[in-house]
């Protein structure tokens, strides 16, 4: 069974990307399938569904008929999210893109200036990817993932926060007596680790 991606779980997986939701936060679970830019007013067109759909500003800063239905007809075509980058020709999200994602209950976030979309449309895709995979090449995926990030990051914060959103599975690092090293939560999952584990460092995690 193919796993959701939302767009809440894909945007919690960005940091650091500062990326933030302003409008629609009821609509965050809306699925996301892939990614496009608005780079022509006929942009409604060539749109198929489950898009994160990312916009700087200037297609739509002097069109405002564009604009004034952009939320409600990607919302209708199925789109996922509305992303807006700003200080390039919108310095801040437009009212109306806010009241309708409100409204429409439309996911609508906030882009920081120095994002690139090259960047971006590479996260949503790689997302997409990792979450497709069975499992024996998933295990593959985590394994090199492990190797290359033991080379890269001497604090294990980090390597265990990138394994957590990987597997969408809490971690624990322990040493070969089970003593606490570290553990990360970060998966997303309604889960409470002490309610199974001794969280205290250097102690046994397993009473």
């Amino acid at each position: 069974m193919r796993k959701l991606l939302t767009v809440e779980k894909f945007v919690a997986g960005l940091d650091p990307i500062q990326v933030r939701c302003v409008a629609g936060f009821r609509g965050v679970t809306r699925e996301l399938l892939g990614f496009s830019i608005i780079d022509t007013p006929e942009i409604l067109d060539w749109l198929q569904g489950g898009e994160f759909v990312v916009d700087s500003g200037y297609i739509t800063k002097n069109n405002s008929m564009l604009l004034n239905s952009l939320i409600p007809a990607l919302k209708a075509r199925g789109c996922a999210a509305l992303g807006v980058k700003l200080h390039r020709y919108h310095e801040t999200i437009p009212d109306v893109l806010i009241e309708q994602g409100n409204l429409y209950d439309f996911p609508v976030y906030e882009l920081p200036f120095g994002l690139c979309f090259s960047d971006f449309t590479f996260l949503v895709h790689k997302r997409l990817f990792e979450d497709r995979m069975d499992v024996k090449n998933k295990v593959a995926w985590v394994y090199q993932m492990l190797v290359d990030s033991l080379c890269k990051y001497r604090l294990p914060e980090r390597l265990l926060y990138e394994l957590s959103l990987m597997i969408d599975n809490p971690i624990l690092l322990v040493n070969h007596q089970f003593e606490l090293i570290g553990f990360e939560e970060s998966s997303g999952l309604d889960i409470d680790l002490e309610d199974f584990f001794v969280l205290k460092p250097d102690v046994s995690v397993i009473d």
